[in-house]
C-alpha cells in the first residue's frame, strides 16, 4: 500500500496484476492447452478421463513447452494453482505489481452474476447461451507464446463448426502481467465462440493493432487453422488497467467495432478523443485510481456509451466481477445478439441492478 500511495503522488502509472483465481462463472469452459504451432503439431490427444470431471467433460492442459528440455508436469486447468499461475512472472521490479497469489476480493458484493438474467435468444451468428455468467458451449484452445506480441491465442477448439465463423476480441492485460494472469477471463470468452489475443500491453496501442494484423493474416493464410474461419468485420479490442489505455491509443483503427476499457480510465481526461465505436467501461466502486478517470472518460464520450461502476468491487477485481456485462457486451456487439441492448440500456437493464450502478447515453 505505500508503494501504490507513492505512485499515486507522483502521478506514476499503478501497476496491478489479476488474480488468476477472479473468475466470475460457476463453470468452466473444457480446455486443451497447446504450445504456439510453430514449436509443436497442435495436440490431438484426447482429453485425459482421470481428470476432473468439467461440463462433463475431462481437462487435458499443458504449459509452455520446458526450457532446457527439463520435464514439465501437467497442470489441471480446471483449478489453477494460484501460486504458480501458469508461468506467470509479474514484473518485480514495478513498484505496484500486486501478487496474483493475493486475495481476491469477495464476489458477494451485489447481485450475484450467475442471477444474471437472460433474454429470450435472438438470431445471433453464435450458438444461443443460458447464461453468459457460464461457459459457453465450446471446447477451449490455448496456444501459447505466440504471434507478434507472443502472447496466447485462445479459441474454440472445433473452429467454424456449423459454419460459424468467429468474431476477434485482442485483449491486454494490466501493468506488469500478462495472458496468463487472465487465463479464466480468456477461456470464457473463447467457450462463448470468440478467438481472443491476448498479451502484455505496451500501453501506446501498437499491441492491439499488431493482434489485429495477426489475426487477420491467420484468416486469410491458407495453411493456418483460422484460414476462413474468422469474422474479421467483427472486432474489439478491450483490457484491464494498462490494457484499456492501450485501447485508447488505438481506438480510432478503423476495423474496430467496438471497445471496452476495464479500471482503466485517461490520465490526461483526453482517453475518450479516439473512440469511433461504441464503448463500454466496467468500473469498481472501491477503485479509487481508475474509476475516478473513468467517469471523467464517460463525461467526454461522443460515441454510444455504457458505464458501470460495481458496488464493493476494487480495481484488481474488476476485469472478475464484470465478466458478465463483458460477455454479454460482447455477444450484442459482435454476436449480433440485439436482444441483449435491453441488458445495458433503460431504467431497469439488467446491468442496472444489485451491485451495477450504471449509465448510458448516445444509443
Amino acid at each position: 500500500m505505500r508503494r501504490m500511495s507513492e505512485a499515486m503522488r507522483t502521478g506514476s502509472l499503478v501497476v496491478v496484476a489479476l488474480s488468476l483465481s477472479m473468475f466470475a462463472c460457476d463453470e468452466t469452459p473444457k480446455i486443451i492447452t497447446t504450445p504456439t504451432p510453430e514449436e509443436q503439431e497442435p495436440d490431438t490427444a484426447r482429453p485425459d478421463a482421470s481428470r476432473p470431471v468439467v461440463k462433463d467433460a475431462a481437462v487435458d492442459a499443458r504449459r509452455d513447452p520446458p526450457e532446457d528440455d527439463e520435464e514439465e508436469p501437467e497442470v489441471d486447468a480446471a483449478k489453477p494453482d494460484p501460486t504458480k499461475p501458469d508461468g506467470a512472472k509479474p514484473d518485480a521490479t514495478k513498484p505496484d505489481a500486486t501478487r496474483p497469489d493475493d486475495p481476491p476480493a469477495s464476489r458477494d458484493a451485489g447481485v450475484a452474476d450467475a442471477d444474471v438474467a437472460e433474454p429470450e435468444p435472438g438470431s445471433g451468428s453464435l450458438p444461443p447461451v443460458t447464461s453468459v455468467a457460464d461457459a459457453g458451449p465450446y471446447e477451449v484452445t490455448i496456444l501459447m507464446n505466440t504471434g507478434p506480441n507472443r502472447g496466447w491465442v485462445v479459441h474454440p477448439k472445433e473452429l467454424g463448426k456449423d459454419g460459424v465463423k468467429h468474431p476477434l476480441f485482442t485483449w491486454g492485460a494490466g501493468a506488469g502481467t500478462n495472458a496468463s494472469n487472465y487465463r479464466d477471463h480468456l477461456t470464457h470468452w473463447a467457450s462463448h465462440g470468440f478467438v481472443i489475443e491476448a498479451h502484455a500491453s505496451t500501453g501506446d496501442g501498437t499491441d492491439h493493432k499488431k493482434a489485429l494484423d495477426y489475426l487477420i493474416a491467420q484468416n486469410e493464410a491458407s495453411g493456418s487453422p483460422f484460414f476462413g474461419k474468422l469474422d474479421t468485420s467483427k472486432v474489439a479490442s478491450g483490457g484491464h488497467s494498462q490494457g484499456s489505455i492501450s485501447t485508447f491509443a488505438m481506438a480510432d483503427d478503423p476495423r474496430l467495432t467496438t471497445t471496452l476499457h476495464v479500471a482503466g480510465g485517461s490520465f490526461d481526461g483526453n482517453g475518450s478523443s479516439k473512440l469511433k465505436k461504441p464503448t463500454a467501461y466496467i468500473l469498481g466502486a472501491s477503485d479509487t485510481l481508475a474509476t475516478p478517470n473513468g467517469q471523467r472518460d464517460y463525461t467526454a464520450t461522443k460515441v454510444p456509451v455504457f458505464m458501470t461502476v460495481m458496488d464493493g468491487v476494487d480495481h484488481i477485481a474488476a476485469a472478475r466481477q464484470g465478466l458478465a456485462p463483458i460477455t454479454a457486451w460482447l455477444r450484442w456487439h459482435l454476436a449480433g445478439e440485439d436482444e441483449r441492448k435491453a441488458q445495458f440500456l433503460g431504467a431497469d437493464c439488467e446491468f442496472c441492478k444489485g451491485k451495477y450502478k450504471s449509465m448510458s447515453k448516445g444509443f
